[in-house]
């Protein structure tokens, strides 16, 4: 399983390769983090440090940020969490969805993927995107990022 800082630092490299941001920027957020998580920074909730990360690659972008931090994954209460935060991004031009923790579910507590936690984990990253997607009218741009 990986670490919040972990996250943050995945979150990173993806943020900056969605607009083709250069490498010279990845390294100056990436320095950012780093300081961030020597002063303590780091522990604030992620969702928080992820919109901050997001507004130095992109001022107009919108993110929303969803952990799923649990052993199970259970659509029925992941939903309003999940399609609360598709409403938040509803009417912005550049809606990204984060959504974190879904291989801790699929994962149940093991330490090892097998062909059927895979298909699990796959069939839950499904069931995300179709609640997403309910709301295509009012969020027709969004990015959906797991990590």
């Amino acid at each position: 399983m990986t670490s919040h800082c972990d996250k943050i630092r995945a979150l990173n490299g993806i943020l900056s390769s969605r607009n083709g941001n250069s490498a010279r920027k990845f390294e100056e957020v990436s320095r950012a983090i780093d300081f961030a998580v020597q002063n303590g920074d780091a522990l604030k909730p992620i969702g928080d440090f992820a919109k901050s990360v997001m507004k130095m690659y992109d001022e107009s972008a919108c993110l929303e940020f969803v952990d799923i931090d649990s052993d199970y994954f259970d659509p029925i209460f992941a939903i309003n969490q999940i399609t609360d935060a598709a409403k938040r991004l509803a009417g912005h031009e550049k809606p990204v969805l984060v959504v974190a923790g879904m291989d801790k579910s699929a994962m149940r507590g093991g330490k090892n993927w097998s062909q059927k936690k895979r298909e699990e984990y796959f069939e839950n990253l499904s069931v995300v995107e179709n609640f997403v997607l309910r709301y295509k009218s009012s969020v027709s741009n969004i990015e959906i990022i797991f990590i």
